[in-house]
């Protein structure tokens, strides 16, 4: 297993070298202070283009990405892995239902769209 070191602040990076290669971001439960050129949890511009993939909304992200195969640092906190292989190009997020803030609020209003929710509904 290699680690690419802190990249997000209080995280690490771990790709699993195999077949399947699968990268999973772990966060430390307690953050550690920002260094000077603290990682902002986004990729380099060339890799933000848009894309269709495959997203698993999860209530436990931890236990899903362990039951894909991969392994966390103990005492971390799992925000998100993806796995990238065999065919498969997968993220495992946190269910936005969950969560609030815009853009958790208008991704659970798709999940619920796609879950069934009737597209004619009231807008309160």
């Amino acid at each position: 297993m290699t680690t690419f070191g802190r990249l997000l602040t209080g995280c690490a990076i771990i790709v699993l070298p195999m077949t399947l290669m699968a990268a999973l971001v772990s966060c430390d439960s307690e953050p550690r202070a920002p260094a000077e050129t603290a990682y902002s949890g986004k990729p380099p511009k060339q890799y933000q283009g848009d894309l269709t993939v495959t997203v698993h909304f999860v209530k436990d992200v931890a236990k899903a990405c362990s039951e894909a195969g991969l392994k966390h640092m103990a005492g971390t906190v799992v925000e998100e892995c993806t796995i990238i292989g065999q065919g498969r190009q997968e993220i495992i997020l946190p269910n936005a239902c969950l969560h609030g803030g815009s853009y958790a609020v208008a991704t659970c209003h798709g999940i619920g769209h796609i879950n069934g929710w009737p597209p004619h509904h009231p807008l309160k």
